[in-house]
């Protein structure tokens, strides 16, 4: 058993925010792309916005989701 199965199980009965973040990240499922585009990053943007400041409460699976699988290019240029 590998040491990243074994992270899994230890979080895999909590269900907290931070768990649930944590279990995404060591699952891995990162899109990897080098590149990015600007019309992408205003569709996440645009997610995030109605997941949290555009909607009563907040969508945190929506955040989780798009913090874990999305490429890092990407998610960079949403802030630009």
């Amino acid at each position: 058993e590998s040491p990243v199965q074994k992270d899994i199980e230890i979080v895999q009965g909590s269900e907290s925010i931070a768990t649930n973040l944590l279990k995404q990240l060591l699952e891995g499922k990162r899109y990897e792309e080098s590149g990015h585009s600007a019309t992408i990053a205003k569709v996440i943007a645009k997610k995030l916005y109605e997941a949290g400041e555009g909607s009563p409460g907040i969508d945190y699976e929506t955040f989780i989701k798009i913090f874990t699988h999305d490429a890092f290019s990407q998610l960079s240029a949403i802030f630009d």
